[in-house]
């Protein structure tokens, strides 16, 4: 077991990772509890680098979105591209910084079960959304904007039972604009969840033509696909209307219950103004 951990390439042979706190109680680690860390880590980070998602979709959407959610990887800046938009990688692992995560560490300390490992995403995830109000939008930024899009794009994944694509564009991640009107799906309509939109970030050359990309007609509206609406929406701009942004409120209305419900949250003022927000016109 020990010659394996070594020879992984996060590790190579510093087994620093494997001696921490669990749960902030200092712990002898055994020789079971090693396994078990490692274990969960070749189900975890190696499921996602080598794309293995056969077994688990599920479990592999909700531990991009934790990885994001602890700022593994930060949305900002992207090198070499426009200052117009910003984005965060959401499939590719470049570095280590989950290593030092809290939340990635008490993840490894599990019993190496999929449902428990899930509800354990889920409730960090969804515990963050709340503190940080990511579903509000009177103050908006890019990082709120496009963390809440990838919630709900997972959440609407379990829903269908489908893997979220691998795909990062040219290691341009998840992009949105920092205008936030730049966003919308309708440009005449008010910017709100329904109508508004993440893709890709498009880099060419030194800072000229860059722009972010959304999907093709082939895969528009496919739940598998992160940069398409949620429902309604037609492809053709020229072909979108009011009451098909109204269709995809309700559609995002629908899942942010689920994550509302899931985290045990009341129906107070907050929630009220989130769906607001939303264009939902009134709450169950």
């Amino acid at each position: 077991m020990i010659e394996k951990i070594e020879d992984h390439q996060d590790f190579m042979g510093d087994l620093s990772f494997f001696l921490f706190k669990v749960h902030k109680i200092e712990t002898e680690i055994s020789c079971a509890d090693i396994k078990k860390y490692f274990d969960n880590y070749k189900d975890t980070i190696d499921r996602i680098r080598k794309k293995y998602i056969e077994e688990k979709p599920i479990l592999i959407n909700y531990l991009r979105l934790l990885l994001i959610m602890n700022n593994c990887n930060e949305v900002g800046h992207i090198r070499r591209a426009s200052w117009e938009f910003e984005g965060v990688l959401f499939s590719l692992i470049n570095n280590r910084n989950h290593l030092n995560t809290e939340d990635f560490k008490e993840l490894c300390s599990l019993d190496n079960n999929e449902r428990i490992l899930i509800d354990f995403c889920k409730n960090k995830i969804f515990g963050k959304a709340e503190n940080d109000e990511i579903f509000k939008l009177d103050e908006f930024s890019t990082e709120k904007f496009i963390k809440g899009w990838l919630i709900l794009k997972v959440v609407n994944a379990e829903n269908e039972n489908v893997c979220l694509a691998f795909y990062d564009g040219n290691e341009t991640g998840v992009s949105a604009y920092v205008d936030k009107n730049s966003n919308r799906l309708i440009t005449t309509e008010d910017f709100s969840w329904g109508n508004s939109i993440c893709g890709f970030g498009v880099r060419s050359g030194f800072g000229s033509g860059n722009y972010v990309h959304y999907t093709n007609n082939d895969f528009w509206l496919n739940p598998k696909i992160i940069d398409t609406p949620f429902s309604e929406i037609a492809f053709d701009k020229k072909n979108r209307t009011k009451e098909q942004i109204k269709k995809n409120n309700e559609k995002i209305s629908e899942l942010i219950e689920i994550i509302y419900n899931r985290h045990e949250l009341s129906k107070n003022d907050t929630e009220k103004k989130v769906y607001n927000d939303i264009g939902s016109l009134n709450l169950r």
